[in-house]
């Protein structure tokens, strides 16, 4: 038999045992338990399985940690590249990235970078988190790797035409 007895300020008591919670639910804050969990975490795996929407655990896995700075690196050496082939003579395809080409060379590297390492840390947060049905973030991240591979590769062979 399960007896409830509803009290004005002690909240509900279910057999004899009090239930504290407050209607507030920790597992809503996933930018601050990411960013706690990265530096002091220890949850490998989400707790449920129901929990796929939005996972957010605490320990990176050295690959992934490897696929996230990556990115950034070739982020760096793509814009360097960059500005050698337009000073070799080429243009930049890209109208948002050529209007602050066009405005001044440290703005264009600060935009270039802020916007892939934002979208890289918010990959690795939710690297667990099922994107586009099965597609996992983490597997993203490995893509963009790629991705950024293909057109370092593909901007030497510029600078080698060029």
């Amino acid at each position: 038999m399960l007896i409830i007895y509803i009290g004005r300020d002690q909240g509900v008591e279910v057999c004899g045992f009090m239930d504290r919670r407050d209607g507030h639910d920790r597992r809503q804050r996933h930018i601050w338990a990411g960013f706690y969990g990265f530096f002091f975490g220890r949850r490998r795996s989400p707790r449920r399985f129901h929990d796929n929407c939005c996972v957010v655990v605490d320990y990176v896995n050295p690959l992934v940690l490897a696929a996230a700075f990556i990115p950034i690196v070739l982020c760096i050496l793509d814009s360097l590249l960059t500005l050698w082939i337009i000073s070799c003579g080429g243009h930049e395809i890209n109208p948002f990235m050529n209007f602050f080409i066009g405005e001044n060379v440290a703005t264009f590297f600060g935009i270039k970078y802020l916007f892939t390492a934002v979208g890289v840390f918010l990959l690795l947060i939710y690297r667990h988190t099922n994107l586009f049905g099965r597609l996992k973030a983490q597997h993203i991240l490995y893509g963009i790797c790629a991705v950024y591979f293909m057109l370092i590769c593909y901007e030497i062979y510029l600078i080698g035409y060029l």
